[in-house]
């Protein structure tokens, strides 16, 4: 009988060390906001750029790297106009204030635009549910320590 009583003890006590456990696990990522980010990043492209072009294909001045004076950049301009294919990406990560992604053969030049705060309601929830998980797991373990016998 003290066997079987001490063994359901010691599972209580475990039940209650996890949901303590779980319960720090949820404040946690609830006020790190790791689920559910708060910050949008929008990140846009003109079009797609050749692999032996620059990355400042689509722009609108002459291009140093490649000593371009401005009668070859207002050539260059023109002839992008058909390649113009605007691209917007929304993305919860944050992948700098430029970045480039292959397309097949070629790639694509995206810059960061704007970034958008907003506030999402699961990581209150999250952490409102990890203080509850936190609080039964204390009273549960109070509950065995109280009962336990001498």
């Amino acid at each position: 009988m003290r066997m079987a009583r001490f063994q359901q003890m010691k599972k209580h006590y475990i039940q209650a060390s996890l949901l303590i456990i779980f319960g720090i696990a949820c404040v946690v990522m609830g006020g790190t906001q790791s689920l559910f980010p708060n910050k949008i990043y929008e990140y846009y492209s003109v079009g797609i750029i050749k692999t032996e072009e620059p990355l400042q294909q689509f722009d609108t001045k002459p291009i140093e790297l490649i000593n371009e004076n401005w009668d070859k950049a207002v050539k260059r301009i023109e002839e992008n106009r058909s390649r113009i294919d605007e691209k917007y990406l929304s993305l919860d990560k944050y992948m700098g204030e430029h970045f480039t992604q292959p397309v097949g053969t070629n790639r694509r030049h995206y810059q960061l635009k704007k970034t958008e705060i907003h506030s999402s309601p699961n990581n209150g929830f999250i952490i409102v549910f990890g203080v509850i998980l936190i609080v039964g797991g204390g009273f549960l373990m109070n509950f065995v320590y109280q009962f336990k016998e001498e």
